[in-house]
Formats: C-alpha cells, structure tokens, sequence
C-alpha cells in the first residue's frame, strides 16, 4: 500500500515516470494487488501509451474478483484505450460489461 500511496504523490507532483515506478515496485512486492495495475493503468493512458494501459487494466481486471466498482473502472479504462487505437468491437465488449454492471447496482 505504500508504493500505491507514493505513487499518488508523484502523481499530484506531476511526476509521472516516478508513480510508474511506485506502482511498478507495489507490483514486484505483490503481485496479486490489482490496484497498482490499475493505477499504473490510469498513467499509461494519460501518456498515450494505450498498448501498456490495456495490458495493465486487463491484468487488474483478471485478479480483481471482489470489488465491482474497481472492476467498472478497469473494464471502462480499458475501453477508452480500445477506442484509442480503433478497436471498436473491443470497446462495445467492454462497454457492455460496465452497462451490465451499472444496471445490476441500480437494480439492488
């Protein structure tokens, strides 16, 4: 957790290669913590390098088994990078999984 909290701090410094590394480093010490792969999801994206934020969401979204709300915006992440680099049938997959999500929540 403290990697994750670094990472936050770099990241309001506007020192972005340092929370990837923050991030990175939660990761080596647990692997199974799909929160730094999510947020070093969310800085790939702001850097425009799609190809490692889909990886990165995809894997927070493959350990993430418990938290909806984490898995939402994963899944949306993941879309807006999909849209990105022109995958649209990707997009409206995950698209649809937030959807489908949203309206369970609303439904209970």
């Amino acid at each position: 957790m403290a990697y994750r909290l670094r990472g936050k701090m770099y990241l309001q410094l506007k020192q972005s290669d340092q929370a990837i590394a923050q991030y990175s480093e939660g990761m080596r010490v647990d692997p199974k913590d799909y929160i730094n792969y999510r947020q070093r999801a969310q800085v790939y994206e702001t850097q425009k390098q799609y190809k490692k934020a889909i990886a990165d969401f995809t894997t927070a979204i493959d350990l993430n088994r418990i938290n909806s709300d984490d898995l939402a915006t994963s899944y949306s992440g993941r879309a807006r990078c999909y849209d990105k680099i022109g995958k649209t049938d990707l997009v409206a997959a995950d698209r649809k999984v937030v959807k489908k999500a949203v309206d369970f929540f609303e439904d209970n």
